[in-house]
């Protein structure tokens, strides 16, 4: 596959609260995520498909989240809770929902028709907003904010388009600040050499189960954060 004529990227989600969440792609890739979540703000939903360095496709749903309680009874996107399992160890349930947290992939299914729209103006000025990595081959990668957050990110990936790198704070629905790194890839070569995003390989370290060079190299592959130097 030609590395400039296909959508090469990687979602990475934050390990724990606080901890940055990473955008890394091709300048194919970035453009298109940011034409997908451009779309997902006049539709209120967007997918599109992405390749990993592993070239398994997967599909990257965009959702815009108009009600903040709604944002609250979603999973968290934290990779240290996973494993064998999930066990939404980060999810705290504010709203009391017996049946909560909920898959974001509950966003596409037309779930919340019913629920009332309102919301107050620290959630509508605040860049609100989760990215949830593929857990597996093949698996979807979730993007999910509030317009504030969405058209902020789709900023930030102009930005990065521009100076190769871009950096800005947002908040999880815990209301925990964190940065959001995006950085364009122009060699196939270092797209390579990252770790794999998916969330199956976590829990207490990451086992790079699905790092296809592991075997042929002295040393893990990279984490994404080596792209951002202080």
């Amino acid at each position: 596959m030609d590395w400039d004529s296909y959508s090469y990227l990687h979602v990475y989600a934050p390990h724990a609260p606080q901890h940055p969440s990473f955008i890394i792609g091709n300048r194919q890739a970035l453009t298109d995520l940011c034409r997908l979540i451009d779309q997902a703000l006049r539709k209120d939903t967007a997918n599109k498909g992405f390749f990993p360095s592993d070239n398994e496709g997967y599909d990257v749903y965009v959702g815009v989240v108009k009600n903040q309680m709604i944002f609250r009874s979603l999973e968290m996107p934290y990779t240290n809770q996973f494993g064998e399992a999930n066990q939404q160890f980060h999810f705290i349930n504010i709203q009391n929902d017996p049946s909560a947290p909920y898959s974001p992939g509950t966003l596409f299914e037309n779930r919340y028709k019913s629920v009332d729209k309102q919301h107050n103006t620290s959630w509508a000025d605040n860049n609100y907003l989760q990215m949830y990595a593929s857990y597996t081959h093949h698996h979807e990668v979730f993007i999910i904010g509030n317009k504030q957050a969405l058209t902020t990110l789709c900023k930030l990936i102009d930005q990065a388009l521009t100076e190769d790198q871009a950096v800005d704070d947002f908040f999880a629905s815990d209301d925990q600040g964190y940065n959001v790194c995006v950085a364009v890839i122009a060699e196939e070569a270092i797209f390579q050499s990252l770790e794999m995003p998916y969330t199956e390989q976590f829990g207490e370290i990451n086992l790079y189960l699905y790092y296809a060079k592991l075997n042929d190299k002295t040393q893990p592959p990279y984490s994404p954060v080596i792209l951002f130097p202080e």
